[in-house]
């Protein structure tokens, strides 16, 4: 039973005001931190989330740097992994949280791990299409390497917001803040033109943040990490491969388990939230 659903914000070390959600459960002592990717806002996770508090499990979901009612800014290194650690730490810090698991989506997963070996409290870490570094994490490697070039980048979003904007004017909605839960069940290119059709100021920080991420590695953390990690992958992603599991297993300190959704592509955390949820491990591994 749903007790309370507050929303918050919280300033971060570097001045950025981050907004989140925490829903706490009746009789809960369990909290899932849920982290976005970097180009989502907090309702890309929002139908999974609502099946773990059916569960009863309480939770805090948050719109990442550069996302929804979160400040955008316009500086390449306020998008570095160190300062979205910072952002759970303050968050984690302001709810006086001592313990809690994450459910972290793609570069959520990078974020989380980073926490886990600098702070304590993180029980387990259940990734989502978790990459360790996105060059090595991808099926097309050169493809990324072009990507990874402003140009190219400015003009995939400037496309797909032409594209979201036309998709606007035939349902006449505004996206100011995407509701990524209604693409449960829809296709993957309507998601993508709902995650490119936002302002322009949310456009820019998703060049920045994902130029960023580009550069991200955690291959130092994962080999002093003991948090229990549980992954999955979708079997037909293309853009963190499931074979990225095996690598993390052979990195990671503590122990791992992994699982593969049949017929999951990338987005199947916001697509397929039961079939999602329903991809539950050995719980007697934490």
């Amino acid at each position: 039973m749903l007790e309370s659903y507050d929303e918050k914000t919280i300033e971060s070390v570097d001045g950025i005001t981050i907004a989140y959600r925490v829903n706490n459960i009746a009789g809960s002592k369990q909290f899932e931190l849920f982290h976005p990717p970097s180009s989502m806002n907090r309702t890309s996770l929002e139908a999974l989330e609502i099946l773990y508090n059916g569960a009863g499990k309480s939770s805090i979901n948050f719109d990442p740097r550069g996302t929804g009612k979160s400040d955008k800014p316009d500086s390449y290194h306020s998008y570095d992994k160190e300062l979205y650690v910072e952002d759970v730490k303050a968050i984690i810090k302001a709810e006086g949280i001592e313990q809690f698991s994450f459910v972290a989506y793609d570069a959520g997963f990078m974020t989380a791990v980073e926490y886990a070996v600098a702070n304590e409290g993180v029980t387990h870490i259940h990734g989502l299409t978790p990459p360790y570094a996105f060059k090595e994490s991808t099926k097309f490697p050169l493809i990324a390497e072009f990507m990874d070039n402003s140009l190219v980048r400015i003009l995939g979003e400037s496309f797909g917001r032409g594209m979201g904007q036309i998709q606007t004017l035939f349902s006449k909605k505004l996206s100011l803040y995407p509701e990524f839960n209604e693409y449960v069940n829809k296709s993957d290119f309507s998601l993508f033109l709902a995650m490119m059709n936002v302002p322009l100021d949310e456009q820019r920080a998703h060049i920045l943040s994902g130029r960023n991420m580009f550069r991200w590695n955690i291959v130092d953390a994962l080999q002093k990490n003991t948090t229990p990690l549980s992954l999955v992958y979708g079997s037909n992603d293309i853009a963190v491969v499931p074979e990225v599991g095996d690598c993390i297993n052979e990195l990671s300190v503590g122990p791992v388990r992994i699982a593969v959704l049949e017929g999951g592509s990338h987005s199947f955390p916001v697509t397929k939230p039961r079939e999602t949820f329903n991809q539950k491990l050995d719980p007697s591994l934490y």
